[in-house]
C-alpha cells in the first residue's frame, strides 16, 4: 500500500513538473520576444532624440555664427553600435546645389514661379565680381515658346538703405522663345531704377550699399501668368545661378542630423531660411 501511494506521488510529480516546464515555455515564448521588442523601440526612441538633440545643437550654431559661410561637420561610421552625424550646409558656388534641385524634369535646374521667387544674400563680402555670374532661364521640357513683350521675370535688389528695380532690364516673354535656347544673363552692367526715380547701374550700386558691413537682398520673382504661345500654362520656368569663384549663401540653411543606436539609424533634416523680403513687395512694382 506503501508502495502504490510512493508511486503515485512520483507520477503526478512528473505531471506537474511536465505542466510547470510547459508553462514556463508558454510565458519566456511572450517574454523574450517583448524583451526583445523594448529594446528595439528604446533604440530607435534613443537614436530619434539624440538626432534630434543635434538639430538643436545646430540651430544655436546658426545663431551665434559669426559668418553665414561658416558650417559644422562631424564624421559618422556604420562600423561603430553608436555613432553619430550632423552637419549645416549655408552656401555653394552653384543654385541648385548638386543634387538638390526641384525641377521635376531636369536635376541641374531649380523651378521659378510666382510662388517660389528667387532670394539671395549678396553682400560685398560674398560676390566682390558680377561680371562672371551668370544667371540662367527656361522653358522646362521643351513645353514651349512665348511669343509676346509682357514682363515676366523682375529683379530687385535691396539694400539696408535703399532699393534697385529692374528698369527696362527685366526678362520679357520672347526672352525665353525655347526650353533649349537657354537665356544667359549678367545683370552688372544694366541700368535699373531706384525708388526715388533716379537710375543707376547694377555695379554701382551694389558696391556703394552693399559694402562696408551692409547687408544686400537679391530677389527674382514672376510677375505675370507663364502662358505659352499656344495659350497653355505652364506652373514655372527652370533656373540656374553660377557665381563662379564666388562662395554665397543659400536660400535655406539645410541641418541634417544622424544617430545610429545598434541596429537604428534615425536621419533629420531641417531647413532654416535665412533672411527675407516682404513677398507683398514684389507687387507693389507693378500696381
Amino acid at each position: 500500500m506503501k508502495k502504490s501511494k510512493r508511486g503515485s506521488a512520483i507520477v503526478i510529480w512528473m505531471i506537474l513538473t511536465i505542466i510547470m516546464s510547459l508553462s514556463a515555455l508558454v510565458i519566456l515564448s511572450y517574454m523574450v520576444p517583448f524583451a526583445r521588442d523594448s529594446r528595439w523601440i528604446e533604440n530607435s526612441t534613443n537614436a530619434y532624440y539624440q538626432a534630434y538633440a543635434w538639430i538643436e545643437e545646430s540651430m544655436l550654431f546658426i545663431k551665434t555664427r559669426e559668418s553665414l559661410l561658416s558650417e559644422t561637420w562631424s564624421t559618422f561610421s556604420l562600423n561603430n553600435p553608436i555613432d553619430y552625424e550632423y552637419n549645416t550646409i549655408s552656401s555653394w558656388l552653384m543654385i541648385p546645389p548638386k543634387w538638390w534641385w526641384n525641377s521635376y524634369f531636369d536635376k541641374d535646374f531649380n523651378r521659378l514661379s510666382q510662388s517660389e521667387p528667387i532670394q539671395l544674400q549678396v553682400w560685398y563680402w560674398f560676390v566682390n565680381d558680377w561680371n562672371n555670374v551668370v544667371f540662367t532661364f527656361r522653358v522646362p521640357n521643351n513645353l514651349g515658346w512665348f511669343d509676346n513683350t509682357w514682363a515676366l521675370i523682375n529683379w530687385m535688389l535691396s539694400s539696408e538703405d535703399d532699393t534697385l528695380i529692374a528698369y527696362e532690364s527685366y526678362i520679357n516673354y520672347e526672352d525665353l522663345w525655347s526650353s533649349w535656347n537657354l537665356s544667359s544673363w549678367n545683370i552688372f552692367n544694366k541700368e535699373w531704377r531706384k525708388l526715388d526715380g533716379s537710375t543707376e547701374y547694377f555695379k554701382s550700386f551694389y558696391d556703394s550699399n552693399c559694402s562696408s558691413g551692409k547687408s544686400c537682398i537679391l530677389r527674382i520673382t514672376v510677375v505675370n501668368d507663364l502662358i505659352l504661345s499656344n495659350w497653355n500654362q505652364i506652373p514655372f520656368l527652370e533656373y540656374k545661378i553660377d557665381f563662379n569663384s564666388n562662395n554665397v549663401p543659400l536660400r535655406y540653411t539645410r541641418i541634417n542630423s544622424k544617430w545610429k543606436s545598434y541596429s537604428y539609424t534615425r536621419s533629420l533634416e531641417v531647413r532654416v531660411p535665412q533672411q527675407t523680403i516682404n513677398q507683398a513687395f514684389d507687387f507693389a512694382v507693378f500696381q
